[in-house]
Formats: structure tokens, C-alpha cells, sequence
């Protein structure tokens, strides 16, 4: 029953250092049947029978895919890469924003009073507005 965990474990570790390494799934496309052949062929080596084999061989694989999306699902959200893909990034479907002369030149009814100014605006903005002209 260790050799089980100690299959688990491991697929768990492998999927994950994956995930951090290799975002694409074609790095998980082909560890996967690797881990199941071995974990196969490790299980039948210690006696274990076909049908037993198989359901810890898909436990592996479960291991392996569930810790490889959450390699990668960290790695994604610890990433800083800014993408400069126009088409990608969806910048062509935004619409262009205000200026702020617009905003506080607009008349604001007493039901909704107009709060431009008590919007926190950040020193550094990462999208500047000469990209939307």
C-alpha cells in the first residue's frame, strides 16, 4: 500500500513541477502516458492485478493533471509578463476613455451626483492613454 502513495506523491510532484515549468498541455499531453505506463508497470512488478493497477494508475494520472493545473494556475497568477498583443489582449473591442476635462464638465443630475473626483487614481498606470489613440 506505500508503493500506492508513494505513486501518488510522486504523479502529485510531477504534475506540479510541470505545471510551474511548462504552461502549454502539450507538456502534459506527454507526461501522461508516461506516468501511467510506469505506474503500471511499477504496480504489476509488486504483485499488484490488472484491475488494481488500473484504478491507481488513473488515480496517478488524476494527481498528476490536478496538480499540473495547479502549477499552472500559480504560475499564471504570479507571472508580471504584460501582453503587447493588441489582438490577444482584446484592446480593439475597448472603447476609448473619457478625458478628464469630460468628465468634470459634464452636468450631473441631483439623484446621481457626479463622483469623478473621489475616484483613487494610481501615480503609475500600466495602460497609458496614447495606446487608445
Amino acid at each position: 500500500m506505500t508503493i500506492v502513495f508513494i505513486l501518488w506523491g510522486a504523479s502529485a510532484l510531477a504534475g506540479l513541477a510541470i505545471g510551474f515549468a511548462f504552461i502549454r498541455a502539450l507538456a502534459i499531453v506527454l507526461a501522461s502516458p508516461l506516468v501511467a505506463f510506469l505506474s503500471a508497470a511499477v504496480l504489476f512488478h509488486h504483485g499488484f492485478g490488472p484491475v488494481q493497477s488500473v484504478l491507481i494508475s488513473i488515480g496517478s494520472l488524476t494527481a498528476l493533471q490536478g496538480f499540473y493545473l495547479a502549477g499552472a494556475a500559480i504560475s499564471y497568477l504570479m507571472s508580471d509578463e504584460v501582453d503587447d498583443d493588441p489582438v490577444s489582449s482584446g484592446e480593439t473591442m475597448m472603447r476609448k476613455p473619457a478625458s478628464s476635462s469630460d468628465l468634470l464638465t459634464k452636468a450631473s443630475s441631483p439623484a446621481t451626483p457626479d463622483r469623478a473626483s473621489n475616484i483613487p487614481v494610481p501615480a503609475k498606470s500600466r495602460v497609458t492613454p496614447s495606446r487608445f489613440k
